[in-house]
């Protein structure tokens, strides 16, 4: 048996082995790895794998308007009411008091030209006007005790007194005051004077006027 026909079948083993027994005979044979008859060893093939991305959907809220408050009307605090006005909130949601108008004057002939205006209001939300001592004016009687309204929940205008335009700027700067509130709960709106004096020796004269708004819950 010459040299050609020697290799040929040992080619033909090898393949066979290859078959059955897998590429560990192979490699035994030929020190490569796989079976490649064109004797070039085969490159590894590189796979590209594409990741797939799940796409969220898009949810397109429509925005919720913001609710314009509603007109309550008008509430009227007059300069002589000691006891206060009592405004009482029959719905949820947030009231809103503009300073609309008006002064008060603890000297009943007072003049508009005169120092002797305020529009200051206290305002206590759920419970009585509180009174505190206050401090003596040189003027004063220290006989006397002064109580007046004191930490209010909320306070709009001028304490020092000035003329009638004067305190009228100074209220509208402050502008207005905003209350929380649910139903069944109340305000009650006093100006500020002294105890047992809003009507003594007279009346008090003038008003502070604001303009109730609502926006509900």
């Amino acid at each position: 048996m010459n040299r050609k026909e020697i290799i040929t079948i040992a080619g033909l083993l090898v393949a066979v082995s290859t078959l059955l027994f897998g590429d560990n005979i192979y490699q035994q044979f030929t020190g490569h790895s796989v079976y490649n008859p064109s004797g070039v060893d085969s490159k590894p093939t590189t796979i590209v794998v594409t990741p797939i991305v799940a796409m969220q959907p898009t949810n397109t809220f429509a925005p919720t308007a913001t609710p314009k408050p509603v007109s309550l009307g008008r509430i009227r605090i007059p300069g002589n009411t000691e006891e206060g006005v009592r405004f009482t909130a029959h719905q949820d949601g947030q009231y809103i008091f503009t300073y609309v108008s008006g002064a008060y004057s603890p000297w009943p002939d007072a003049q508009p030209a005169e120092p002797k205006w305020r529009t200051s209001v206290s305002v206590y939300k759920n419970r009585p006007i509180e009174w505190v001592q206050r401090p003596y004016n040189p003027e004063d009687d220290k006989s006397i005790i002064y109580k007046e309204p004191s930490n209010p929940d909320g306070f709009i205008g001028n304490y020092n007194v000035t003329t009638q335009a004067e305190s009228v700027g100074i209220a509208r700067t402050t502008h207005s005051l905003r209350f929380d509130l649910r139903a069944g709960d109340y305000l009650i709106f006093v100006v500020s004077d002294d105890q047992g004096w809003y009507n003594n020796p007279a009346p008090n004269i003038g008003e502070v006027v604001f303009e109730v708004s609502f926006i509900p819950r």
